[in-house]
């Protein structure tokens, strides 16, 4: 279609390796742009507030929090909470049990975001 993701346009270097539970690959993000990039814009983060569920099988996953995920919890997660970060307004990244994970958001009728890790999350 000739129309580039805006994400896809970040200099953001991805490195590819096979997770632990035998999924296909997980991605990790090993650098990210410059911190100019990732300051936050008025009002960014009102939008993701709410509770936050797994596309493939409607699992709670937690709450944004500002601009935090507070886990489920079923999750058994080390930490209760990981900040999110923006990276525009297209993207954002988290650190989860240190492996950084980059977000592309979409802002369809129900807003998304994709993971690298192959996780998708809807915001209900």
């Amino acid at each position: 279609d000739g129309v580039q993701d805006p994400v896809d346009a970040l200099d953001i270097e991805v490195q590819l390796r096979p997770c632990l539970d035998d999924c296909a690959t997980c991605g990790e993000v090993t650098s990210l742009p410059s911190a100019s990039c990732s300051q936050p814009s008025e009002g960014f983060w009102e939008q993701f507030q709410g509770a936050w569920y797994r596309m493939d099988d409607n699992r709670c996953v937690g709450e944004v929090i500002r601009n935090s995920m507070v886990w489920h919890l079923q999750w058994n997660m080390p930490e209760a909470e990981t900040p999110l970060e923006r990276v525009n307004d297209e993207a954002v990244t988290q650190e989860v049990e240190g492996h950084i994970l980059l977000g592309r958001v979409r802002r369809d009728a129900q807003m998304t975001i994709h993971w690298s890790d192959g996780d998708v999350w809807l915001l209900k």
